[in-house]
């Protein structure tokens, strides 16, 4: 059966495809064809590796039978490594070997020193490059200074300054040339994206355990020790856990609820550590002896944390004697560093905490106040407005003298911070 245009042209680009890389080496096929063009070259002619001979191991680990997949090269300037570059991508346009990218440190650079000065100049001068295709490019959109279409690719040409030139480009073979000179920002930039990169695929293929009757279900409708995900089989996550997470998340963002798939979201989000923790324990980050004490002493606090929780769960309850035995002998833990606990309301306009102030009385309650005048649900205004027990540190100096000062169970203000005003109830105190 005689076979259409089509199915000819279909066969053969699978048997190009399916063809094996070559066993010539880089530096044996410029040996063989590559010509230095008169006006690149005070050597002009046939490529000889023997000039150059520290050159030669460098090709030879760039060539596709290399078990090497990355070549990084530390030299001095006008040694020849340009050179390098023009005999590899002269070897992947003459084989067919995919697409390749070439950066520049800048895109000037590479359409001008490189294209124009060398890369040109080489195709016109080699013989088996001259057909591959065409470089005048005032005529040729497949070939311009930043792009070379030949049969199994195209060869890009980008600079380390120009994000648009390299974006969206994929490639076989990268070559960087002169990397010192690219942009320090960049750089930076480029070790950010890696970073990310890395975590976003430690992610993807983190294994999460879920406790499908626990995520339904709203914060206090759970038994907060039941457990609510396994990360990577190795760390629980409590359901005490994601709640204190949920109401941070929810008033933060003024989102009034949340269902099992958001619930989800916010725990793989933040068990980011475990994950990262995970995959150093596996990589043997934790072999040597700084790396082993440091995990030692992740794993005992984590151990502490859950049989403290654990042992919560019981309904033994210490008698007055074991109390104060206990408190004797552990005088440093019961040192308060936050010696008041307060509630409070926020209030943008003093005059409304005024008002608001005037308002209480024995049938309206300071949580009564916090829960018409906080936005957002019950559960996000009853976590927004009782701050705990808290320092000079957290709410400054004038601040803390103030409701040091008061005493348990009043309400004062309007005091005024840099966030607004506040009604502040005092709801126990320590020793200092």
């Amino acid at each position: 059966m005689e076979q259409t245009a089509i199915e000819h042209l279909t066969a053969r680009i699978f048997s190009a495809a399916l063809q094996p890389d070559p066993e010539m080496t880089i530096n044996e096929w410029a040996d063989e064809f590559r010509m230095v063009p008169g006006d690149a070259s005070q050597e002009p002619g046939r490529w000889r590796s023997s000039r150059t001979p520290y050159l030669k191991e460098i090709m030879e680990v760039l060539s596709p039978k290399h078990p090497a997949r990355e070549c990084i090269v530390m030299k001095g300037s006008q040694l020849g490594f340009t050179e390098v570059g023009l005999n590899t991508i002269g070897y992947v346009v003459d084989q067919g070997l995919g697409s390749m990218l070439v950066v520049m440190p800048t895109i000037d650079i590479a359409k001008k020193k490189f294209t124009k000065a060398r890369l040109n100049p080489t195709i016109q001068a080699t013989p088996c490059l001259r057909n591959k295709f065409k470089v005048d490019v005032s005529r040729d959109s497949n070939n311009t200074l930043t792009s070379k279409t030949y049969e199994g690719g195209t060869l890009f040409l980008g600079g380390a300054n120009s994000a648009a030139s390299l974006s969206s480009i994929p490639a076989r073979w990268l070559f960087l040339d002169e990397i010192d000179k690219y942009p320090k920002d960049l750089q930076q930039e480029g070790e950010r994206r890696l970073a990310l990169l890395f975590l976003d695929s430690l992610l993807q293929s983190a294994e999460y355990t879920w406790n499908e009757e626990i995520l339904p279900k709203k914060v206090g409708e759970y038994d907060g020790h039941d457990w609510v995900c396994i990360v990577n089989g190795l760390d629980t996550v409590e359901a005490l856990v994601l709640s204190n997470w949920e109401l941070r998340s929810r008033a933060g963002a003024g989102v009034p609820e949340m269902d099992a798939e958001d619930r989800k979201k916010l725990l793989i989000e933040k068990t980011t550590p475990n994950v990262l923790m995970a995959y150093a324990l596996a990589s043997g980050y934790f072999d040597s002896d700084s790396g082993q004490a440091l995990y030692n002493s992740y794993r005992e606090e984590e151990i502490a944390r859950r049989i403290y929780r654990i042992r919560s769960q019981f309904d033994w309850k210490p008698t007055e004697e074991e109390l104060h035995a206990y408190y004797d002998a552990h005088l440093d833990i019961f040192q308060a560093e936050k010696p008041v606990r307060i509630q409070q309301i926020i209030f943008t306009d003093s005059l409304k905490g005024v008002a608001a102030l005037h308002e209480l009385s024995d049938s309206v309650g300071f949580d009564s106040l916090a829960q018409i005048y906080y936005p957002g649900e019950a559960d996000i205004k009853e976590a927004a407005f009782d701050l705990g027990w808290i320092s000079a540190d957290e709410m400054g100096e004038p601040f803390f003298r103030v409701v040091w000062i008061t005493e348990v169970g009043e309400v004062i203000g309007p005091l005024r911070t840099e966030w607004g005003y506040h009604l502040v109830k005092v709801v126990g105190k320590k020793d200092q």
